[in-house]
């Protein structure tokens, strides 16, 4: 079972059978997410191996605790009926949702920095072990995307930044070349 801790508000979301995407714990902890590979990713990955889009394909904003200028500003689901009120639509509508609210922030990066990109690098759980989501984002983006070899990115990341820190690696530039990358799982 995967297990990350993010800190801030606790909540919960129901999912198939009593499981959580976002699993409470105890108060002033932060928040525990709690995702099984097998069970969550397996299964949503069956759905979308199956999924025929429609000409009304659900709008999910996936902003669950805001945005950096505006905290209210929370998450949504636009368009929803019959049609398209099915496991699979709401799977496809997240994961469409994640990757439009990643390319909204990238559109507000100076013109200079985005120019420059020819290539994305995923991390965490969701994007590692979830190829629709890959797809999802290369598409989004017009661009390859590589996912680290290494699982656990943001403590490699402070390794690394600390080798420099250190002077026990020369530069940022050098030690991402320590970095080797996959397409996933």
């Amino acid at each position: 079972m995967y297990r990350t801790w993010c800190f801030g508000r606790s909540a919960a979301v129901p999912f198939i059978s009593a499981m959580r995407l976002l699993e409470p714990t105890r108060p002033g902890s932060g928040r525990l997410f709690t995702v099984s590979r097998p069970p969550l990713y397996g299964k949503m990955e069956e759905l979308l191996d199956r999924f025929r889009p429609l000409a009304r394909p659900l709008q999910v904003s996936t902003r669950f605790y805001g945005t950096r200028t505006d905290p209210e500003q929370t998450g949504s689901i636009r368009g929803i009926g019959p049609d398209n009120f099915t496991p699979a639509h709401l799977v496809s509508g997240f994961l469409e949702g994640m990757a439009d609210e990643l390319f909204d922030f990238c559109k507000r990066l100076p013109d200079a920095v985005r120019g420059r990109m020819r290539q994305l690098v995923g991390s965490g759980n969701a994007i590692r072990h979830n190829r629709h989501l890959r797809r999802i984002c290369e598409e989004r983006f017009g661009m390859p995307l590589s996912i680290p070899r290494v699982a656990e990115e943001a403590s490699v990341g402070a390794a690394l930044h600390a080798a420099v820190g250190l002077g026990i690696v020369k530069d940022h530039r050098s030690a991402g070349r320590c970095l080797t990358y996959g397409c996933g799982e």
